[in-house]
């Protein structure tokens, strides 16, 4: 009885070494994921930023000009 104690022992403590090494190992994922979902988030916010100014820019300067918006875009392209 003394020995399946002591292997009964032995394996709760192996369980709960891995238990720690799983949980870290999660807590390191999940920071991670946290990392490239702020990452994104941020590139998308300024990817609509740029491109609301870009759309400002063609109205505007469409206007003073006084053609339309597709044609300042042909010809800024030019």
């Amino acid at each position: 009885m003394g020995t399946t104690e002591k292997e009964a022992k032995r394996l709760h403590k192996q369980a709960q070494q891995l238990s720690k090494e799983l949980g870290a190992g999660f807590k390191k994922a999940g920071m991670v994921c946290a990392g490239v979902v702020g990452a994104v988030t941020v590139a998308t916010q300024q990817l609509v930023s740029k491109t609301i100014e870009a759309g400002d820019n063609v109205d505007k300067m469409s206007q003073k000009i006084g053609m339309s918006r597709k044609s300042y875009q042909e010809w800024n392209y030019i």
